[in-house]
């Protein structure tokens, strides 16, 4: 075989295993990148549901509160600690499954009606939803988690002042809701595969989470997501590394008034996902991409 023969074959030899590679790693990658896009739809479509459930969840809770209040203006607290304002609660109550009590409570802390019994001479006031309300009027306050002392039960508390015609503190309305229903509601509207969903509120408190994750009940300012939420409090998208497992995701968030809804993902090595975020609470949702 000739000098020039030679290498001609050479090359074509090269080129049968050039030519192949080239177009698979081409391939390949095109087709990672269409795994990301269909994955950051499909987790930015989730996080609109979820965003949606949680804010008609809060809408409901606001409206529950309103109709305490109406139900009570006027009364003296003689009135409110009577047998029919406790039913009046229970009925009320009965139908939401997301909460798991509603409580009218004096200012010394001392609940005086409620939508199940009580203790009477147990005390909320060293409680955050109370102590939040006692010296201003906060408005609508979301709680951390915790347990309840009447149902036993780990609730986090929706509370609004109650005031007197002069300005003062006259205790509180607060509805008790529960994570285990978020929780639930996550495991349903989720896509299968691996993935996680918490209520958050600002401050990293997490409310509720599915699966469920004691490790972390609070996310660090140092987290991706609570720095998503100053760096971008209208929202947007963001590529980073979780400070919890060191995992790169990809973040996009929404906002809407006066609550923070969150949402990342997950990956495997590298994932795409969606988060929302706005003041108060926060939801987040994360799922795997394969590589």
């Amino acid at each position: 075989m000739s000098m020039p023969s030679l290498r001609l074959h050479r090359l074509l030899l090269v080129a049968a295993l050039l030519v192949p590679a080239v177009v698979f790693a081409a391939a390949a990658a095109w087709n990672r990148a269409e795994v990301l896009r269909d994955n950051e739809e499909t987790i930015t479509r989730t996080t609109a549901i979820l965003h949606e459930h949680a804010r008609k969840v809060f809408d409901t809770v606001e409206l529950v509160i309103g109709r305490v209040e109406d139900r009570t203006h006027g009364m003296s607290w003689d009135e409110i600690a009577a047998p029919e304002t406790s039913v009046f609660l229970q009925r009320l109550k009965a139908p939401l499954e997301q909460a798991v009590s509603i409580w009218i409570s004096d200012a010394t802390g001392h609940v005086r009606a409620g939508s199940q019994p009580w203790d009477p001479n147990v005390t909320i006031s060293e409680r955050e939803f109370f102590q939040a309300q006692r010296g201003r009027d906060a408005g609508t306050y979301i709680s951390a988690a915790f347990q309840g002392k009447a149902t036993g039960r780990l609730s986090f508390a929706v509370s609004r002042r109650r005031s007197t015609l002069d300005g003062h503190f006259d205790g509180i309305i607060h509805v008790a809701l529960s994570p285990e229903y978020f929780r639930r509601f996550f495991r349903e509207a989720a896509p299968p595969g691996p993935h996680a969903a918490a209520l958050i509120r600002a401050d990293g408190s997490i409310l509720a989470r599915s699966p469920a994750q004691e490790a972390y009940s609070r996310l660090g300012p140092d987290n991706i997501l609570m720095r998503s939420i100053a760096a971008q409090s209208d929202g947007g998208v963001l590529f980073g590394t979780s400070s919890t497992d060191q995992r790169e995701r990809y973040y996009a968030t929404v906002t809407w008034a006066p609550i923070r809804f969150m949402s990342p993902s997950a990956s495997m090595p590298r994932s795409c996902g969606g988060t929302g975020t706005a003041i108060w609470r926060s939801m987040e949702w994360w799922r795997p991409c394969p590589p």
